[in-house]
């Protein structure tokens, strides 16, 4: 899936809107703009935040922003957002697996997801380094710091963030290091951080 076989398909910004306020709108204005450019050859810039209208009955709530476009923008939708659980995460392999732009057709990373088995997600292997689950960014820790693969499938907003924040740095990560390390934190635009998502090495099967 990359933008050589699949340019007509739509994308889209998934933003965390905390008791009606969108967080990291510059991040993910930017990733838009630059596949809008990429995709499309637009450069029109557009502001995120005029478009997200929070309904007063949600206006205390965790939400889940989804931003449909192409050349423009095509659909906005709210919805109450919940953390989901995970510990235990599969690697499956795929070295075909490409997801440079965050499109709105996911049908090759669900058939990774397909494959979990009896754990919670996946950890995809490709070219023999560690990239990404199939909805998370991931971050491992050695015990001293933590480390982000540079092998990455997606730019996430959230990486970006703890990148420039100097939480994270970046490094090549092969999959048969992956002993070298205690654990995996994973976060994406929704999961910050903070809520400390990890699953233990020995929990990845």
């Amino acid at each position: 899936m990359d933008n050589n076989n699949f340019s007509a398909g739509c994308c889209i910004e998934t933003i965390r809107v905390n008791r009606s306020i969108p967080e990291n709108l510059a991040y993910h204005e930017h990733r838009m703009f630059s596949t809008q450019a990429d995709l499309w050859g637009v450069q029109k810039k557009i502001s995120l935040a005029e478009l997200i209208t929070v309904p007063e009955m949600l206006r205390n709530d965790l939400l889940k922003c989804r931003i449909t476009y192409k050349e423009n923008i095509e659909n906005v939708e709210l919805e109450p957002y919940q953390l989901r659980s995970v510990k235990t995460l599969k690697i499956v392999f795929d070295d075909r697996v490409s997801y440079r732009y965050k499109y709105k057709d996911r049908t090759i990373l669900q058939q990774l997801f397909d494959q979990r088995g009896l754990c919670d997600d996946v950890l995809i292997i490709r070219d023999g380094f560690i990239t990404d689950t199939s909805y998370c960014n991931v971050a491992l820790f050695d015990g001293n710091d933590w480390y982000t693969p540079d092998t990455n499938l997606l730019p996430g907003t959230q990486r970006a963030f703890l990148l420039d924040q100097k939480l994270i740095c970046e490094r090549r990560i092969a999959h048969k290091d992956l002993n070298r390390f205690i654990k995996v934190r994973l976060f994406n635009a929704m999961i910050k951080w903070e809520n400390e998502i990890d699953v233990a090495v020995k929990q990845i099967f």
